[in-house]
């Protein structure tokens, strides 16, 4: 398998000149061809040090008989080998041309391409090169070093062309990048990204599978996993992909990531008529005794019974399996004839009894401030100490749980749903 894992400018490779002479054999068709003979004293003369004077030979050669394609052989390895790696890359062409599996003419165009810094004319030689001769384990090595430098470089430039909303060209790179590197996990990836961001997540999710059916402990597709997951409301299946992230590789961001779709999928499976309690106006019994079951699960769960009261008016609410437990926790009390009246409005002081309750159980390992709060007496322009909410108002606020305005608490005023969050969310922070 060939990976990619980032995507590195591309850099031209060390080409070094061959250390001895390669003499281009002749193929058999050409064995008995008059220009052998001259041939052969052309590269005796080479080998002797006269280069310039077998130069002339092979170019004579090629003058007449230009079927002779050895002789063009020969020239691009003389060029190759003064590092004029565009004409050798040339002459190694033509021969090709005369016969496209001619070993030599294969195996000094992948080098003249390299040295000229042309990975994608040395793709192509070194590709039928493999092809025509596979045991050729240093042209497997080299075509394998040159598919990921294509493949980083096609990486590059979709990233590019998808940040600029090229998206149809960003594509087609990544399409050659697939092509030179088939069993890529980070081209896939980058697929997967490039669909979602063109608006089609069920194709993102697909390539996403693809690069982790290549490579299963790459944290990357999983994370891409998560985010087609998430393009298509899939918000469970989505922060399970990036739980499997994190446990590869826990990066800050993708925990961000996880905790923030974990909260929208517990959100999404609520009531709608749970999910508009933040944007409330007023708040009633039923949206408290929710949003306590929902958001204090852990310390209503652990809460000892101290009502028995039966309420008579729930059946079949939105929000009966959460009204029924916090009444049984004495957290919201019901009402002398059995009722809950889950419809009731609301009021800052009604808000502050239910805190003051709830602290017995969100702050219950922390003894000595829930009698600090018990035993506070601050004041209030318009709540005094013989009012009858004084008791749960001076707790509420003396715990951080609720606040006031100018000193004043307001007792009468009904509670916003934006109000309910905050409040509740500070009792959430008192039982961690």
């Amino acid at each position: 398998m060939i990976f990619v894992t980032g995507c590195a400018p591309k850099t031209r490779p060390n080409v070094a000149p061959p250390a001895v002479w390669r003499v281009p054999t002749v193929p058999a068709e050409l064995a008995t061809a008059a220009p052998r003979v001259r041939y052969d004293e052309a590269w005796a003369r080479v080998q002797r040090g006269d280069v310039g004077g077998g130069e002339r030979v092979f170019e004579d050669i090629n003058r007449r008989t230009p079927a002779f394609y050895p002789a063009v052989a020969s020239l691009g390895e003389l060029r190759l080998h003064r590092q004029q790696y565009s004409a050798a890359a040339a002459l190694f062409e033509r021969a090709l041309l005369a016969n496209p599996s001619y070993l030599p003419a294969l195996s000094g165009a992948a080098d003249a391409h390299l040295g000229a810094g042309d990975d994608a004319g040395a793709l192509r030689a070194l590709t039928a090169l493999v092809a025509a001769d596979p045991t050729r384990a240093d042209a497997v090595a080299r075509l394998d070093g040159v598919r990921v430098r294509v493949a980083q470089s096609e990486l590059v430039l979709a990233e590019r062309d998808k940040a600029d909303g090229k998206f149809p060209d960003a594509a087609l790179h990544l399409q050659r990048a697939m092509d030179v590197t088939p069993e890529n996990a980070a081209v896939f990836r980058a697929a997967s990204s490039l669909e979602l961001a063109m608006g089609r997540p069920g194709v993102a999710e697909q390539r996403a599978r693809q690069a982790l059916a290549i490579d299963p402990r790459d944290a990357g597709a999983y994370a891409a996993l998560g985010d087609a997951l998430e393009g298509q409301g899939r918000l469970a299946d989505a922060t399970a992909a990036f739980d499997r992230a994190i446990s590869l590789d826990p990066r800050p961001q993708w925990r961000d990531r996880r905790d923030a779709l974990s909260a929208s999928a517990q959100l999404t499976a609520l009531p709608s008529q749970y999910r508009a309690i933040a944007q409330a106006s007023a708040v009633t019994r039923a949206d408290v005794a929710a949003m306590l079951g929902v958001q204090l699960a852990g310390a209503l769960s652990h809460a000892p019974d101290r009502s028995s009261t039966v309420v008579t008016d729930v059946r079949g609410h939105w929000a009966a399996n959460w009204i029924l437990p916090v009444v049984r926790a004495g957290w919201i009390d019901a009402l002398p004839n059995h009722t809950f009246q889950p419809g009731g409005v609301v009021h800052r002081a009604e808000l502050a009894a239910i805190v003051a309750a709830v602290l017995a159980d969100v702050a219950a390992a922390r003894p000595r401030d829930i009698a600090r709060w018990r035993s506070a007496r601050p004041v209030f322009a318009d709540v005094t100490r013989d009012h009858a909410a004084y008791g749960v108002v001076a707790i509420a606020v003396a715990s951080g749980a609720m606040s006031t305005d100018a000193g004043r608490f307001s007792p009468g005023r009904t509670v916003s749903g934006a109000e309910l969050v905050a409040t509740i969310a500070r009792l959430e922070q008192m039982q961690r």
